[in-house]
Parts: C-alpha cells; structure tokens; sequence
C-alpha cells in the first residue's frame, strides 16, 4: 500500500472503474480496466462510517481507509523499478528490495 498526496477533486471524479498499467524496464505486468469491488470507493467508506457510528465510533484526522482494489493482489518483481500508473490520477514509480 502506498499513500500517496491527495488527489484533486477526488469526490467528483467518475472513479467506478479505473484503468491501472504496472510495469516493469522489461515487461507489462498488468494493463486492465477494473470495476471497483463495490462500485465506487465511496460507497465501502459510506459502509464504514455508518458501521462505525453505529458502534459509537468514528474515524480521526490523519487515518487512511483502503476501500479495495481495482487491480487485485499483483506480484511485481524485486530488485526492478516498478512504475504503476493510474490513469487520470498520477503515477508511482518505486523498486522493492528482498530484505
């Protein structure tokens, strides 16, 4: 999971599907237009906020809510420079090091 800056006018864009392309120097690991697991992100963050109200709790300034995936668990190899790249939202580029 990477937290990355706020996204500009996040509330407004058309998020219920979204194409994500991970690759490598050397191949194209993934390259696919998703659904939202529940249809727009919004929609699993209402959930848990009602969830959470309803429990006489909330959520604080500062806490970061994953509201699933549109791309799945992907393996991305080690040792490489990974770029993922969100269309309309921006780009992370990042390489994992075997610790």
């Amino acid at each position: 999971l990477f937290v990355g800056p706020v996204v500009p006018n996040a509330l407004t864009r058309p998020l219920e599907k979204l194409h994500a392309k991970i690759t490598t120097p050397t191949a194209t690991i993934f390259d696919d237009t998703r659904s939202h697991p529940s249809g727009h992100p919004l929609t699993s963050f209402t959930w848990l906020v009602h969830y959470l109200n309803g429990r006489g709790e909330g959520l604080k300034a500062g806490e970061i809510v994953t509201t699933g995936s549109y791309a799945g668990v992907v393996d991305v190899p080690t040792g490489q420079p990974v770029r993922l790249e969100l269309e309309g939202i921006g780009v992370i580029e990042t390489e994992l090091i075997s610790a």
